[in-house]
């Protein structure tokens, strides 16, 4: 007789809760540690953020990472603006990047680097004239609460002049994670699209387990789940981990004093008075 696999349950997880800590998964060495040695599972959050219908067989598609370095390979790579980048049937090609930063201007800031990739395909030899029937698209999932009321926004080139798409084969798409998160604690019923950002926002093992319950079957999720918990174990991780916290405390303390410093004077004249005495010899 076989034995039913044992998969993790709720009660595990508040357990675990007890001992470790969530490292968020949208940290960026847990997003690739994660996604990178799951490819199938990557394909799948992929897919559920874009209607490929029209482009590719998404029941019988073949995902190829082009970035294949793991994390812990290549440390350098640490806070650099592509995260993931990968391609499906040859045909789609995806960045995926995550911002954990305050950017001033997101929209204009990941317009400029969205066409990354097309260049370096250009500069592995490509040809110009093959790359105009694949098409490009760039994911970016911002993470900070600033955002909570934005859900998203795609950015293509644009003709002002003729108000048409210039370029539509290139198209950068941005979720704001803690928009969808709030939708779903005020009880919105969420697509699975959706769900995925939500799950990415989870801050316990508990809570993981609840919302990968929405995307996942037992098994993607037993799987997932055990991946987190290695990953929120692992010493390399958690130094890095640390090492952000510490950063942004760092930055944020650093905006408070010059916030607090006082504004020179501009303009301003200093009037010195000299006082002469002069003595009989």
């Amino acid at each position: 007789m076989i034995k039913e696999k044992e998969y993790l349950k709720k009660e595990d997880l508040l357990k675990i809760d007890k001992e470790v800590k969530l490292i968020p998964v949208t940290f960026d060495y847990m997003f690739k540690g994660i996604f990178m040695n799951d490819l199938d599972l990557l394909k799948e959050f992929i897919i559920s953020q874009l209607e490929f219908n029209e482009i590719i067989n998404t029941n019988n598609c073949k995902i190829r990472l082009l970035n294949n370095e793991l994390p812990k390979e290549n440390k350098n790579e640490y806070k650099k603006t592509i995260d993931l980048y990968v391609s499906i049937d040859n045909k789609v090609f995806v960045e995926i990047e995550i911002n954990r930063e305050l950017f001033k201007d997101v929209k204009m800031r990941n317009y400029l680097y969205g066409n990354k990739l097309y260049t370096m395909l250009l500069e592995q030899g490509e040809d110009a004239k093959t790359l105009n029937d694949k098409t490009f698209i760039q994911i970016n999932l911002n993470v900070k609460d600033v955002n909570i009321d934005k859900g998203d926004a795609f950015i293509v080139p644009y003709d002002i002049r003729n108000k048409e798409v210039y370029i539509k084969n290139n198209i950068t798409i941005l979720k704001y994670l803690e928009y969808y998160r709030k939708k779903f604690y005020n009880d919105n019923k969420l697509s699975n699209s959706d769900m995925w950002l939500v799950m990415l926002t989870s801050e316990t093992f508990e809570e993981l387990y609840e919302l990968t319950g929405y995307i996942m079957n037992d098994e993607e999720r037993d799987k997932y789940i055990r991946k987190v918990i290695g990953m929120s174990k692992d010493n390399f991780i958690l130094h890095e981990w640390e090492k952000e916290k510490l950063e942004q405390l760092v930055e944020a303390e650093r905006r408070r004093n010059a916030l607090a410093e006082p504004l020179p004077i501009k303009n301003s004249k200093i009037l010195i008075t000299t006082k002469i005495i002069v003595s009989a010899a």
